[in-house]
């Protein structure tokens, strides 16, 4: 049938556009868009939302990381915590202390959000000695020059303290323990995003190395006067965004068997295709496509193959395809019925096409996978052949009959995948 030649490339297109897709991600870098960071007590992990001005960073952070989910604009977007401690006291305490602290923010977003664990990132920072000369550089505390020379000359961490606490009686040190180093105690928030390397990257833009494969540009402390744990609310001006090409997806309700007539018919495999057209434009094309089993000869059995072409309109114009949509659908295809009952055997085939009107609804699991759920209500008219079988091992023909009807002719569930290349208008 020639319908079963459109399924299988359907196929094929979605197992080459894959491959392009992926192909395409593997040029992509990572964006370290903003930064906030959220302050601990001496010695604790223990996250507090009234210490110092931590509840103003608490607040916007779920609604942050709940807008993650929704973000399709994007390849990819990560939230990043960075745990990292002052450095007086034991250093493996210290260690223990900047992990603590990342995890206890990383509790918090997963108890407030429906952000899943698997897009959150700790990394232990440890005693942070960079934000420390950095601190430093930019107070007005007694002898900066000189403690700064300690920092970078002492042979070890052990000599570098002592030396800081005897410098001008204690005095530099002091300064530190009440200044500096509270600001150390903390862990800082980062968003991170995927973008490609030709990405132009704005100078007081950080750029981390994140994942195996991905190229990566680390602006140095020099280049911009500051450690990145000092950087607060920046924000990536000229950071590369990514536009939706295509979606994969397959409807579980058809492999389940369950027709748009509610009854069930025997699984169906299925995939279909969805391309994305500017900002609020998409076509769907789906193929379905089932034979009988010949084996169960006493059982009711179910074959059909079809192809649906559906050109859709998105109520959201922000470029993300998340949300309400509707469309007009068309259909085509055939099938092949085998009924059993007591007396005789019989069924019919035939060719059907329909036209109607969709509306359905996608909800963006992560930033590639997503749920979709939909209708289609229209017209429907099927050209029938009815048989019956008769113990000589041949098929009579009963009668012909055509048949219209209006109706629900479309139900959808679907888990969708989608693919992104990069927006070169930015």
């Amino acid at each position: 049938m020639r319908i079963k030649v459109l399924f299988f490339l359907i196929v094929a297109v979605s197992s080459g556009c894959r491959a392009w897709a992926l192909e395409r991600q593997d040029s992509l870098e990572t964006n370290l868009c903003g930064t906030s960071q959220v302050h601990f007590r001496f010695g604790s992990s223990v996250l507090e939302p009234n210490y110092r001005n931590n509840v103003k960073v608490l607040e916007p952070l779920v609604d942050t990381a709940n807008s993650i989910l929704s973000d399709t604009i994007n390849v990819s977007r990560r939230i990043k915590l960075l745990g990292s401690a002052s450095p007086e006291g034991v250093m493996v305490e210290n260690l223990k202390l900047a992990e603590g602290r990342a995890k206890s923010v990383k509790l918090f977003i997963l108890k407030n959000s429906r952000l899943p664990s698997s897009q959150i990132i700790i990394e232990n920072i440890g005693e942070n000695w960079d934000a420390l000369r950095a601190s430093v550089a930019g107070s007005d505390m007694p002898d900066a020059q000189d403690v700064l020379n300690i920092i970078n000359t002492a042979q070890n961490r052990a000599n570098c303290e002592k030396q800081l606490q005897a410098l001008n009686k204690g005095a530099s040190y002091r300064y530190m323990l009440k200044a500096v180093f509270p600001d150390m105690r903390v862990c800082t928030i980062a968003y991170v995003t995927d973008v490609h390397p030709d990405t132009i990257v704005h100078p007081d833009t950080i750029v981390h190395p994140e994942t195996k494969g991905l190229s990566s540009k680390i602006v140095s402390l020099d280049s911009i006067g500051i450690s990145p744990l000092f950087v607060k609310d920046t924000i990536c001006k000229n950071a590369s965004t990514s536009k939706l090409i295509f979606g994969i997806k397959t409807n579980l309700l058809y492999w389940a068997g369950i027709s748009p007539e509610l009854k069930y018919r025997g699984f169906m495999p299925n995939i279909a295709l969805e391309a994305f057209l500017g900002n609020r434009y998409s076509v769907h094309i789906e193929g379905v496509y089932t034979s009988l089993n010949k084996k169960n000869t006493d059982k009711e059995t179910w074959a059909v193959s079809g192809i649906t072409l559906e050109p859709r309109i998105w109520l959201n114009e922000d470029s993300r395809f998340t949300g309400f949509y509707t469309g007009l659908y068309g259909q085509y295809g055939d099938f092949d019925v085998k009924l059993n009952d007591i007396s005789t055997t019989q069924g019919y085939t035939g060719t059907f096409f329909a036209a109607g009107i969709s509306l359905g609804y996608h909800y963006a699991i992560s930033n590639a996978f997503g749920l979709e759920v939909g209708l289609g209500v229209g017209y429907r008219h099927a050209g029938t052949n009815e048989y019956i079988y008769r113990e000589t091992n041949h098929y009579y023909l009963e009668r012909s009959v055509t048949e219209s009807t209006f109706g629900l002719h479309q139900i959808r569930l679907s888990v969708v995948y989608r693919f992104a290349k990069k927006n070169s208008n930015i």
